[in-house]
């Protein structure tokens, strides 16, 4: 489409979650000299209709940013899951020593 716009791009997406910041969204665009440019955007302002960067451009990359809870929530599953895993393997190699012993 040669006039596809943010909102269009997010809605072919499957629009934004609600894990999404719809204040900070940033568009990576890439200059005719080769340069990358960073243009954020903020979907809950009506004036975002008229500002330059409402429609996309040819290699626009839209970028929705996660709130911090959402962050946040992510860095906390990896550890837990090693941890657990570790503490199972533990256990396991407990009980069987301790079946071995017992016989």
């Amino acid at each position: 489409d040669d006039h596809l716009t943010v909102l269009g791009a997010l809605a072919l997406a499957g629009d934004v979650l609600i894990t999404g910041k719809k204040d900070d969204v940033r568009i990576l665009r890439t200059t005719p000299d080769g340069t990358a440019q960073i243009l954020t955007v903020d979907l809950t302002k009506a004036d975002l209709l008229l500002s330059p960067n409402f429609y996309l451009k040819q290699g626009d990359v839209v970028i929705v940013n996660p709130t911090r809870a959402k962050a946040n929530s992510a860095s906390v599953g990896t550890l837990d899951s090693f941890y657990l895993s570790a503490v199972s393997v533990i256990a396991s190699v407990v009980s069987t020593i301790i079946v071995l012993l017992v016989k």
